[in-house]
């Protein structure tokens, strides 16, 4: 630390240990940290310049990834059309989550992981998009299938729930608008262009399985696992496979009981189902009151604020709500201010009224969905694990 904010901080008599011996990260290093690490950092610290310092970080950070997301979804935008920005929307998520998180194999088949990702999130909505509920339904339970199994190794990172997002996101978007036939190959564009910018990221990170780190750091050579041994290892008795079944069946379902009902936006229908469905069995239970809660708070204060907003502060709406998520470290918060932004496209099409009819709407029937559909399948589990130790 300089001296001179040595001395600010001494002064105080409320120096941050750490920082003073030079353990708190370094500002670039704050800024690769997620919005619940910087909060128990900024807790954790007495210095009250320090304190600015991870507030700083905090604000930063947001409007870094605000803008970086609008400049990369606009530079979709201008090369492959209106259709690319909702694809534009999973590969940049994607991206953020390859620097940090890879699929645990070795390098050179974690591409071959992120190619069948985008193969399946390519095939699936242009096969969907004109089939029926049933149809759509063995479209989804498999394609999530194998985007979990091959993409998701450790769901501990919250990879399952970044990929299940941008599956919900990516196919409910072409079950809503599809694709027309003159836009195909703009689409294949679009895709080949986020595998390759994915890959290199994680090519240039080289991100290793938490094990191989520690095993090279004790100078032990280690083996990486093979997306065979992956799809060998599927097994009702796997907890792994169990949450792969679950996130899988349960989005699935979703968007299934948004066909038969003729819901508006299946897009946000396949999305609650991806907040929900955490590798904890009972996330959905803990999860459902908040998200059906805060979509209607989201509702209400987007109803409110931006028709009493200034012109010039609705032009940037969409910005400012991507901030209030990008300070935002707790769940229900979060899913407050996604709301708001899925209104500001909702209205649009539907008028204020009608967007939030559906919005509401949709979170509470994926939610009954989901919820139904995971409590059945943990107790068929557990029932199935009873009469295993039983025989």
């Amino acid at each position: 630390m300089p001296q001179g904010r040595q001395d600010a901080c001494t002064k105080q008599d409320t120096t941050h240990q750490g920082h003073r011996e030079g353990e708190l990260p370094t500002f670039y290093a704050m800024l690769q940290l997620s919005v619940r690490d910087l909060k128990a950092l900024r807790a954790s610290v007495a210095c009250r310049r320090c304190h600015a310092l991870v507030n700083l970080a905090l604000v930063v950070r947001a409007a870094l990834i605000v803008a970086c997301s609008v400049a990369f979804i606009s530079t979709f935008g201008v090369l492959f059309g209106p259709q690319s920005s909702i694809p534009a929307v999973g590969i940049f998520v994607f991206i953020l989550c390859v620097r940090f998180v890879g699929f645990n194999y070795a390098p050179e088949q974690n591409l071959a992981a992120m190619a069948v990702l985008f193969a399946v999130l390519t095939a699936v909505p242009l096969l969907g998009q004109h089939a029926g509920p049933f149809a759509r339904l063995v479209l989804n339970g498999l394609g999530l299938m194998l985007v979990m199994v091959v993409a998701v190794d450790d769901p501990r990172f919250g990879n399952g729930g970044t990929y299940g997002f941008g599956y919900a996101l990516m196919v409910g978007a072409a079950y809503d608008a599809p694709v027309e036939p003159a836009q195909v190959p703009a689409r294949l564009a679009t895709m080949a262009l986020g595998f390759a910018l994915c890959a290199g990221v994680y090519w240039r990170c080289r991100n290793r399985t938490a094990e191989a780190q520690e095993a090279c750091a004790a100078g032990a050579e280690f083996r990486y696992r093979t997306i065979g041994t992956a799809l060998r290892e599927v097994s009702l008795r796997n907890e792994k496979t169990r949450y792969h079944i679950r996130a899988a069946l349960g989005i699935s379902l979703a968007f299934f009981a948004g066909d038969v009902l003729g819901v508006k936006r299946l897009m946000w229908m396949g999305l609650v189902g991806s907040s929900l469905l955490t590798p904890h069995g009972t996330g959905v239970r803990d999860r459902i009151w908040w998200r059906v809660g805060f979509s209607a708070v989201g509702v209400g204060l987007f109803c409110v604020v931006y028709p009493a907003a200034p012109p010039l502060i609705q032009a940037v709406f969409g910005m400012v709500i991507g901030m209030c998520c990008g300070l935002s470290g707790k769940y229900h918060w979060t899913q407050a201010f996604n709301t708001m932004g899925a209104m500001l496209l909702g209205q649009t099409m539907f008028g204020m009224g009608g967007a939030a009819f559906w919005r509401i709407a949709d979170s509470v029937i994926a939610g009954a969905v989901v919820a139904v559909f995971s409590f059945a399948f943990n107790r068929g589990m557990n029932r199935l694990a009873i009469d295993a130790d039983a025989a």
